[in-house]
């Protein structure tokens, strides 16, 4: 662990999908590998610091295959703008459908990981809006 960020999790030679719910000030990430299993969480803060530890900590669990995340205007513009900046691949996910939430459970980490299972499978493939 690093800075004020908390991460779980351990490394890995695999390619990785990394899932982000953003929000104001704190972004959570969950990382799976190329057949969906989760690997790990981390949390950080919304900042340039932040987003540096996030890719810090994405790096150390293997290649880096995509980030998927929740929405790219507002809170989530600063992290995808700086992810694309270091050329890695950014896909814009829709928030999960009211029903899976109700079913799953809400929970910041079960967003990002459905963030990453989306892109996983191939139903998020947008690409990021900026304001």
């Amino acid at each position: 662990m690093t800075g004020i960020g908390r991460h779980e999790g351990s490394s890995r030679d695999v390619q990785v999908i990394i899932g982000v719910d953003t929000h104001q000030d704190q972004h959570v990430a969950v990382a799976i590998d190329r057949q969906g299993v989760r690997l790990a969480k981390c949390h950080v803060p919304d900042t340039m610091y932040g987003y540096a530890e996030l890719e810090w900590w994405a790096r150390s669990l293997g290649e880096i295959s995509a980030f998927g995340i929740e929405g790219t205007s507002s809170s989530s513009s600063g992290v995808a703008r700086f992810l694309t900046g270091r050329d890695y691949a950014v896909v814009e996910v829709s928030r999960p459908d009211r029903s899976v939430r109700r079913r799953k459970g809400m929970s910041y980490a079960t967003d990002a990981e459905m963030a990453a299972r989306a892109v996983l499978s191939g139903v998020a493939d947008a690409f990021p809006r900026f304001r």
